[in-house]
């Protein structure tokens, strides 16, 4: 028995077949996963703007708490308003590293109107307003929506 033919196995590479099978198990998982990963995005994108509702809602808080009113626009939060000389502004309402104007996850300005205009049936003092994404899955929608009281 010879010695050099027993560690002497035939090399053999890649077929043709073989990176075509693997080509289309990579093409139908990335069908399957593409989606999904959109909306995920989508919902993460939805929690985020959630938040920053609920962190500028706290803000307008602070605000009214200090001046007894709410904020006429959010710049009133960075800025004292005219006419507030002496009226309890304290300033500090945003964090210097805060963005302005605030943005949501899709670089689009929060809406703030102070009294409310789009939801005015409903709310008496305020709403903040993402507008949403503009793709083909939605419409240029309000997606979230926050009043005081």
């Amino acid at each position: 028995m010879n010695n050099n033919n027993l560690f002497k196995t035939k090399r053999r590479g890649f077929a043709i077949l073989d990176m075509m099978l693997w080509m289309m198990f990579f093409a139908a998982v990335a069908v399957f996963m593409v989606p999904n990963m959109k909306k995920l995005y989508q919902y993460l994108s939805n929690i985020k703007v959630s938040r920053d509702i609920q962190k500028w809602q706290q803000r307008i808080a602070d605000f009214k708490l200090d001046t007894g009113v709410f904020p006429s626009k959010l710049k009133d939060l960075y800025e004292r308003p005219d006419g507030f000389a002496g009226k309890g502004w304290k300033g500090g309402y945003v964090e210097k590293d805060d963005e302005f104007p605030p943005l949501d996850p899709n670089g689009k300005m929060l809406i703030f109107n102070n009294p409310p205009q789009i939801f005015k049936d409903k709310y008496s003092s305020y709403e903040i307003i993402s507008v949403g994404s503009e793709d083909e899955d939605s419409t240029n929608v309000s997606s979230f929506y926050s009043a005081g009281a």
